[in-house]
């Protein structure tokens, strides 16, 4: 499997990519699959891929990783029919994010099944994030609410804008970020005894549910996310 490096059956890497669960490979495959290509902005790395729609099965852990490259990303680790399957995210970005705000809601009792999206709105507006679902044992699936609204915040601060310096007129999230890591802190502990950074490791490359774009090629302009 060209490029991809095992490692003591921690499971199988995944990342996010154009709203799809993504499984990157450094080398083309030989074999009958079908693979997307792109060429990574920055460091002009040839990729291929597959693409899905969806990932889930019984959330087993979720920690933070530091790596010297990409920063700081989120390790959500599943388990399905004895496998066991790692979704990297970004610490700071927008997945990251409808994660943090419906943590709390999530029945870990049951499956956990993460479906991301990105789209424009009528708006123009880009939306990124997870739909987050629990799924019954009878396959039903039950869409998992934020735990913080307009009208019950629950706690959260809202945001505000620079009033001076450099930063003047800008949104300042940094007490919705501190709040949001406080609380994942917490969540962690309860359910998973700690929110200890664990040890930055190379991703293996999983089987899923294809999208229904997998046949097509994706150009981006966006920065390299790749954690090789």
């Amino acid at each position: 499997m060209g490029g991809v490096k095992k490692r003591e059956n921690k499971g199988t890497y995944y990342q996010l990519y154009n709203g799809s669960v993504v499984r990157n490979y450094m080398e083309e495959p030989q074999d009958d699959e079908v693979y997307l290509h792109r060429i990574t902005p920055e460091s002009k790395r040839d990729i291929w891929y597959q693409a899905f729609d969806e990932i889930g099965g019984t959330l087993v852990s979720v920690a933070l990783e530091e790596t010297e490259k990409f920063g700081m990303r989120y390790l959500f680790t599943f388990e399905h029919d004895s496998e066991r399957f790692i979704l990297q995210v970004g610490e700071s970005s927008s997945y990251a994010s409808s994660f943090l705000d419906r943590m709390v809601n999530i029945d870990l009792s049951q499956s956990v099944l993460f479906r991301p999206y990105s789209f424009t709105d009528k708006q123009g507006k880009k939306r990124i994030g997870f739909s987050i679902f629990n799924v019954n044992e009878n396959g039903t699936e039950v869409k998992i609410a934020s735990a913080y609204t307009k009208d019950e915040p629950n706690g959260k601060p809202q945001a505000t804008v620079f009033t001076t310096g450099k930063n003047k007129g800008k949104w300042d999230f940094s007490k919705v970020e501190d709040f949001l890591f406080e609380e994942f802190e917490k969540w962690t502990a309860i359910n998973f005894g700690s929110a200890e950074e664990k040890e930055v490791v190379e991703p293996e490359v999983v089987s899923g549910k294809k999208t229904p774009t997998a046949k097509k090629a994706v150009s981006t302009s966006e920065p390299d996310s790749l954690p090789f």
